[in-house]
């Protein structure tokens, strides 16, 4: 059984915002981190999360989860902050489950600050494995 989860990584690109790699940790929880690369070289974002996935449909799957980002090269000075997205994966290929495409909407609590955002994201994911 740990081997047919341990072979599920997946790769995914958020528009022009991000690109993540991830995998499962069991059956229905994944991790995943992400490279937030839209900026300056100064700038780059890393956001690593814990996702729990729903009960599965039969062409989507939701996922709600936690995590957390900072800026890459100077963590000192960067905007900490705390998430909390809510994820819908589509699979548009009913044959061909390795592709989907998702949402994710995350409110974004800034620790540094007192502000929070709503954050989005879509994108596009390739599992290495068939997820089904």
């Amino acid at each position: 059984m740990a081997s047919e989860v341990s072979g599920q990584f997946h790769l995914g690109t958020y528009g022009f915002a991000a690109v993540g790699i991830g995998g499962p940790i069991t059956d229905r929880i994944d991790i995943e981190g992400k490279l937030f690369a839209n900026s300056t070289v100064g700038n780059l974002g890393f956001e690593f999360l814990g996702m729990y996935d729903l009960e599965p449909g039969s062409f989507h799957q939701f996922s709600v989860g936690g995590g957390f980002n900072f800026d890459l090269l100077d963590p000192g000075d960067s905007q900490v902050s705390l998430l909390l997205p809510f994820e819908l994966e589509v699979y548009p290929l009913a044959s061909f489950r390795r592709l989907s495409l998702l949402i994710e909407l995350a409110p974004q609590f800034y620790i540094t600050e007192d502000q929070v955002v709503l954050r989005h994201l879509w994108g596009v994911r390739y599992y290495f494995k068939d997820p089904s």
